[in-house]
């Protein structure tokens, strides 16, 4: 019974450590100038937050395309990792680019991509257009999980 319960303390400290881990990884993941990345998403206008969360499981699937040559684990992108950096006429379309910060295992950055889609008149909505920005270096603990060089950086 001791023995027992010293394995469920230990058990519980270790996930205790990891949660605490996590949470300051989450906080302190920062863009470039300082500014943490989750604050970005929380500053933007309900409407540009609507947006994010619409294309969320489009800005995924674009995502995946890009980084699966490069990877062996599942990239994430979430909603606030993600921003709306513009949205503009063309024509008779709406075009909305998204600033992207996807992320591996437990928000490990691996880089920072523009992801741009336009939406007709009849809701049509396609992908324009994928930049690649910026590459992250991944910790040692996951350089596994690349399969060879790192994705190309889009001028």
């Amino acid at each position: 019974m001791v023995f027992r319960l010293r394995w469920t303390q230990i058990a519980v400290w270790i996930l205790s450590v990891i949660l605490v881990a996590g949470i300051i990884v989450l906080y302190t993941h920062k863009k470039d100038g300082g500014k943490e990345v989750s604050s970005l998403f929380e500053e933007q206008s309900l409407s540009e937050q609507l947006l994010v969360y619409l294309f969320v499981p489009r800005l995924q699937a674009q995502s995946d395309l890009f980084y699966e040559p490069y990877y062996t684990l599942l990239r994430t992108i979430a909603h606030y990792f993600t921003t709306v950096k513009a949205v503009e006429e063309a024509g008779a379309n709406i075009c909305i680019t998204f600033a992207l910060f996807p992320y591996m295992g437990p928000h490990n950055p691996i880089g920072e991509d523009e992801v741009m889609f336009c939406v007709d008149h009849s809701g049509k909505i396609v992908e324009v257009e994928f930049k690649h920005l910026k590459n992250d270096a991944l910790p040692d603990s996951l350089n596994h999980m690349t399969k060879g060089t790192l994705p190309p950086i889009s001028e």
